[in-house]
């Protein structure tokens, strides 16, 4: 979500509260040797700026770039937590009330599953791509659904007991963000 109190100049922005429902495409499995699809619930925050058309000074033109910082944490009833924490770009389209929107953030990533004494964790670089479809319901507050993806390309990995059956290869997820900020591509005017 954008908080216009961060906006400069002819800069918007916002602050969201981001909400996922995410599945594991692989999980590291202790027990059955079968590492099936896993369920978590996700939680985090992201801040966005958005930059004005470089070639209209005023702002007064349709915004499409949009710098996006993002913190997001899972957990699942199975003992795994995840965390990752980054930037990147993004784009915009659209217009004053409905639009569309994606980018992708880069960072740092955590993994971990734990079960009965043995642990399975990965630490490197997080990828989150992002899409949505955003509704500006008013000067300040907007609403975006859309699917994501988490990948951690890991530097160390971690063990303790056995090995587990199979890795961490990433989550699938649903968004959901309340963004409080004017974020649509064309300024909401009354």
């Amino acid at each position: 979500m954008m908080l216009s109190g961060v906006v400069l100049a002819a800069q918007r922005g916002g602050v969201a509260v981001v909400g996922s429902l995410g599945v594991q495409t692989a999980a590291p499995d202790f027990v059955s040797g079968d590492p099936g699809p896993l369920g978590l619930q996700c939680g985090g925050v992201d801040v966005s700026l958005l930059q004005a058309d470089s070639s209209d000074p005023t702002g007064s033109r349709p915004s499409h770039s949009r710098l996006v910082a993002g913190l997001l944490a899972c957990r699942s009833p199975e003992e795994t937590t995840y965390a990752g924490v980054g930037a990147g770009p993004g784009g915009q389209w659209g217009g004053r009330t409905v639009y569309t929107t994606a980018h992708m953030l880069g960072g740092l990533g955590f993994y971990e599953h734990r079960l009965a004494g043995r642990s399975y964790g990965e630490l490197g670089f997080w990828l989150r791509p992002r899409a949505a479809v955003g509704v500006q319901l008013g000067p300040m507050l907007a609403v975006e659904m859309g699917p994501s993806a988490h990948v951690i390309v890991p530097v160390i990995i971690s063990q303790r007991g056995a090995p587990p059956a199979g890795q961490f290869e990433g989550i699938l997820g649903i968004d959901l963000a309340v963004v409080f900020g004017s974020v649509a591509p064309v300024p909401w005017r009354q």
